[in-house]
């Protein structure tokens, strides 16, 4: 198997052991791309706000409002959590076509920054840019910065 990225948001029995025995099974067989621990979702303003993707089910608390919902059966959430995942994994030509977007990357000192910007109407649950920081030397994910097309801006910074 190829494993693009393996997230832990903590570091508890619950939550890694499944990694030691999907290690076990597939030793010398599997290719893991990235290993994460505790990536957070800062929210600024207002404070007490989060999404969290796990597997296919999406939980948030936004503008006061808790919920958890399948991706697969809310066509929105379903593409905020592609996007997330997609722009995560480095994968972001497919969060690009998944939101209508055109992408521009720009090369850096030790960084490539990569925009897309939606070419038309935004479809519901997507964005109308979306630029990312990725490390050149490895590809890592630093900055996401999510513009949603009410304007509502939502920057996560990864801390390797």
């Amino acid at each position: 198997p190829h494993v693009r990225m393996w997230i832990f948001t903590h570091l508890h029995g619950d939550h890694s052991n499944c990694f030691l025995e999907f290690a076990k099974e597939y030793s010398g067989g599997v290719k893991l791309d990235y290993v994460g621990v505790n990536i957070p979702t800062i929210y600024s303003d207002p404070e007490g706000e989060y999404f969290t993707v796990e597997g296919k089910t999406v939980r948030m608390n936004l503008n006061g409002k808790k919920g958890e919902v399948n991706a697969d059966k809310v066509k929105a959430v379903g593409l905020q959590r592609a996007t997330l995942l997609n722009c995560l994994a480095g994968n972001w030509e497919e969060a690009a076509k998944a939101n209508n977007a055109k992408s521009e990357t720009v090369n850096g000192k030790g960084t490539r920054t990569v925009t897309l910007t939606a070419t038309g109407k935004v479809k519901r649950g997507g964005y109308a840019s979306v630029v990312l920081t990725y490390r050149s030397k490895d590809g890592k994910l630093l900055k996401m910065v999510l513009e949603e097309a009410s304007g509502i801006v939502n920057t996560y910074e990864i801390r390797l």
